[in-house]
């Protein structure tokens, strides 16, 4: 992929990011952006997020663009999430989802699988609510870790 398209890719996932802002001032919503790195392909990547309560969970839907060499790669992830830390500073939470992740190299057929996360992260009540989170990705012939940190709005 070349330059041009990695530069448009960041732009849209932060200008995605802004977007949910807006809406997180309606009320309930937590959007955020995040950034990090796939550790066993050493690929770095951009996300955006929202998070909102659902009963006694949080919801959490995503988008990762994952910058790879020669192709595309993009998942799109549904987790959940439970509060197992909340101090008035620091909270922490563990969870899962499901996702899919689509992968388009610059030659050769597409293919979209099915994937499973864990996830367990920290979060940081201070401006911008900072976190770090670890995920723990399962997919046909695609296992990995990811380690990312956000902030939120």
């Amino acid at each position: 992929m070349n330059r041009l398209a990695k530069a448009i890719i960041f732009v849209s996932v932060f200008s995605f990011g802004s977007t949910l802002c807006h809406a997180g001032a309606l009320g309930g919503l937590q959007p955020g952006v995040r950034g990090g790195i796939y550790t066993d392909s050493d690929d770095f990547f951009l996300g955006a997020d929202v998070k909102f309560s659902v009963l006694m969970l949080t919801a959490n839907p995503s988008v990762e663009y994952v910058f790879i060499d020669k192709g595309t790669l993009v998942t799109f992830n549904a987790d959940a999430l439970l509060n197992v830390l909340n101090l008035p500073a620091v909270s922490g939470w563990l969870g899962g989802g499901v996702g899919l992740m689509s992968f388009k190299p610059d030659e050769g057929d597409s293919s979209s699988d099915p994937l499973f996360n864990v996830i367990a992260g920290v979060g940081f009540g201070v401006l911008f609510n900072p976190y770090v989170t670890a995920k723990w990705i399962f997919a046909d012939k695609n296992d990995g870790f990811v380690v990312a940190v956000g902030v939120r709005f």
